[in-house]
């Protein structure tokens, strides 16, 4: 979960730097990059939401044995839940105006 976390944090990082690097602060690019990068870290969060309730479960179990089992409830509704999560953060990218392009496509003039 730490690692999967950290690469997406190092992506969205890298992809900021090379747009301004090679593109500029203001370009049309560099605008696009930001709103991949939100939604980047938006899917960031459903898997931080999805695993917490596990790495939970594991810590508990390494400081004392037994781990109640509210835990092991706990972890399979938010784990199967996954899915419900990446359908809501789909939904929010896709209703927020902000991520849509204002320029018309070839298809609508």
């Amino acid at each position: 979960m730490f690692v999967n976390c950290n690469f997406n944090l190092f992506s969205c990082t890298l992809l900021n730097e090379q747009a301004r690097r090679t593109l500029g602060e203001k370009s049309a690019a560099m605008k696009s990059t930001h709103r991949a990068a939100r939604s980047m870290m938006l899917f960031v969060v459903a898997f931080l939401v999805q695993w917490w309730a596990l790495a939970f479960h594991g810590a508990w179990g390494l400081i004392s044995r037994p781990v109640p089992l509210f835990f092991y409830f706990t972890v399979v509704v938010f784990t199967n839940l996954g899915g419900v999560y990446n359908f809501l953060v789909f939904w929010v990218v896709k209703r927020n105006p902000s991520t849509t392009s204002s320029d018309p496509s070839p298809a609508q003039t």
